[in-house]
């Protein structure tokens, strides 16, 4: 009985976390999404949004105003992937750098540089969207950076 007990007590885990989240599946029975309600805020780590897995963007942290050439690498999942970055700054005004395709390993390198306008300095956000060459939508994901003065 009591070489039960650590796998009751990880099945009771499981049952409260899945009561606490709503946890769509697919046909295919892949977990579609998961919505965090009613699990506390420290627990939810969210710095990037999504609306795909397989779309990810890395941290780009914080930058000074008027570096150029600043690194974003995005996660597409797939090769031949068209990325779309949009940059928008803490004034209000948004920047889009040229689209770029993913590589063979479903990665897109995307330089951009940093306005040297005072009013950029503060919180800004770089979203990605993902489509086909055909213009499909395949996937979105946001990151927020931080902009020095």
């Amino acid at each position: 009985m009591l070489a039960l007990l650590p796998r009751l007590t990880l099945a009771l885990i499981a049952a409260v976390l899945i009561l606490l989240c709503e946890v769509a599946v697919d046909v295919t029975g892949r977990v579609a999404s998961v919505s965090a309600r009613g699990l506390p805020s420290s627990l939810i780590d969210a710095p990037t949004r999504t609306s795909d897995d397989e779309v990810s963007l890395e941290e780009i942290g914080k930058v000074k105003r008027g570096k150029e050439h600043v690194l974003v690498v995005g996660q597409v999942g797939d090769s031949g992937l068209v990325c779309k970055l949009k940059l928008k700054y803490a004034d209000g005004n948004a920047d889009s750098p040229d689209d770029v395709i993913s590589d063979k390993d479903g990665i897109c390198v995307m330089f951009f540089d940093v306005p040297d306008r005072r009013s950029v300095a503060g919180d800004a956000i770089a979203k990605l969207r993902v489509e086909t060459t055909r213009g499909k939508f395949k996937g979105k994901t946001s990151q927020g950076f931080t902009v020095k003065p």
